[in-house]
């Protein structure tokens, strides 16, 4: 069963602008991957990456 193409963009969208805040106060792609897993959102740093692109 695949998921609908952007349906990771989808879940990113709601903390977009944390995560913005995070990458202006130092934090890495992996630390926001990290941050993101304890929301129960699975995405890896290069998702993370393309998002904030």
């Amino acid at each position: 069963m695949n998921k609908p193409k952007g349906h990771k963009r989808n879940l990113l969208k709601p903390y977009d602008k944390e995560m913005r805040e995070m990458r202006e106060r130092g934090f890495s792609f992996q630390q926001i991957s990290d941050f993101l897993l304890t929301k129960k959102i699975i995405v890896s740093k290069d998702t993370v990456r393309l998002f904030l692109k």
